[in-house]
């Protein structure tokens, strides 16, 4: 029973966070900060998680039943961790032969 009440308590905290990504994205696309030289992938990954927030929020009430929702918000995450460690690195080794 704690468990699951740990995981209930998780899943508002990350459905909450990815809602207020919407924020972020809107903020971003309406100012247009996002084109002048970034790519596309943070807005990209912003309106994919901003869409899984409010799904993870209910998934809240019944988190046995909404497992692939869950699980597909973890891996995004973690595959959203891993582009930004091999972009960053890559653009390192570009600044680093540019000096």
């Amino acid at each position: 029973m704690k468990r699951e009440r740990a995981l209930q308590v998780v899943l508002v905290l990350v459905g909450l966070f990815y809602c207020f990504w919407g924020y972020l994205l809107f903020d971003d696309l309406w100012h247009s900060r996002w084109l002048s030289g970034h790519s596309d992938v943070m807005p990209m990954f912003l309106s994919l998680n901003t869409a899984l927030g409010p799904c993870l929020l209910l998934a809240v009430k019944q988190p046995a039943k909404h497992r692939l929702m869950i699980a597909y918000g973890a891996w995004s995450s973690l595959a959203m961790v891993h582009d930004d460690n091999h972009v960053g690195a890559g653009r390192g080794a570009r600044d680093a032969q540019a000096g």
